[in-house]
């Protein structure tokens, strides 16, 4: 029973590791794509002037890969409308 329950301990503690890790790693590319939405917003409202809420919220739910687009896009777009419609 003593093996037993060291290798139940051994095992939990393994679990609560790779639980943190797993967390750890969520948290960082949340902050990533937070951090890639705080600049895409910044450099918009500098190329284009003050976001309205209809882009803001555009913005709080685009994707990773569609912030990369419209980054890459607004380096061409003539205006804020022409950013989300190049896709």
């Amino acid at each position: 029973s003593s093996v037993r329950e060291e290798l139940e301990r051994k095992g939990e503690a393994r679990g609560r590791l790779i639980g943190r890790e797993e967390g750890r790693e969520e948290g960082r590319e949340e902050g990533r794509g937070d951090g890639q939405r705080h600049t895409l917003a910044r450099l918009l409202a500098r190329r284009f002037g003050p976001l309205d809420a209809e882009t803001a919220k555009r913005l709080a739910a685009g994707t990773p890969e569609q912030m990369d687009h419209w980054t890459d896009a607004l380096l061409t777009a003539g205006s804020l409308e022409e950013v989300f419609r190049l896709q």
